[in-house]
């Protein structure tokens, strides 16, 4: 696809090519069916608005459960409330630490900063960018590898075919959704996605809803 033809109509933000995808998808695997009050795409994807803050909601979540990487959030918002790429770059690790960051995290999260401050990174241009120009420019940065930049491209940009193959609730449901005795791999998780090629976002969105319904009601 030319990138410039990337409109909302092309992304998760459309609520007709959601519900399109919707039927593609449980027609592959019924068992990601959803009930008639559940078609909303509200009800199963909290998207972020792209840019500097859905990055940090995104670096704040890795290895550590939604909810927690969520807490995180809201208390960095509070000690940084016009929050911005250089907002941030004034906190010091006092103020990083009290909302809940690791030193890796104060890491990678002033490395994002200072690249969007020095222009080495520009979010607003993997708007439109081919998903793989847009992954190598995010796992550029240190700290940012291909589950952090997948989920921005799903979440923050609402790319309708990205299959985050590492994320754990996925691996979990997968190996629930075939009856697996062992976790599958990073490798059979690409393989088991590829079902659901052009349209993987959603088909995440319904396994991680799956996830929550049927393995941790309140995970998230």
């Amino acid at each position: 696809m030319d990138p410039s033809a990337l409109s909302v109509s092309d992304t998760l933000h459309d609520p007709v090519a959601v519900a399109r995808s919707i039927d593609r998808v449980i027609a592959v695997e019924p068992a990601l069916a959803l009930g008639p009050d559940e078609r909303d795409p509200k009800a199963f994807f909290n998207s972020r608005e792209p840019g500097f803050a859905g990055l940090i909601q995104i670096i704040l979540e890795q290895q550590v459960s939604v909810k927690a990487g969520q807490a995180m959030w809201r208390k960095l918002t509070v000690a940084c409330p016009d929050f911005s790429h250089k907002a941030f770059l004034e906190l010091d690790d006092d103020v990083l630490k009290s909302c809940g960051f690791s030193r890796q995290k104060m890491v990678y999260a002033r490395g994002a900063a200072t690249a969007l401050d020095d222009g080495s990174l520009k979010l607003t241009e993997l708007e439109n960018a081919p998903e793989a120009e847009a992954m190598a420019a995010l796992m550029a940065l240190k700290g940012i590898g291909r589950w952090t930049a997948e989920v921005y491209l799903l979440s923050c940009l609402g790319r309708m075919d990205i299959w985050p193959a590492g994320d754990l609730a996925l691996v979990l449901a997968v190996q629930h959704l075939e009856g697996m005795a062992e976790k599958p791999t990073l490798r059979e998780m690409d393989v088991y996605g590829e079902r659901f090629a052009g349209d993987r976002s959603v088909a995440s969105l319904l396994t991680w809803h799956y996830y929550r319904r049927h393995l941790r009601p309140n995970a998230f």
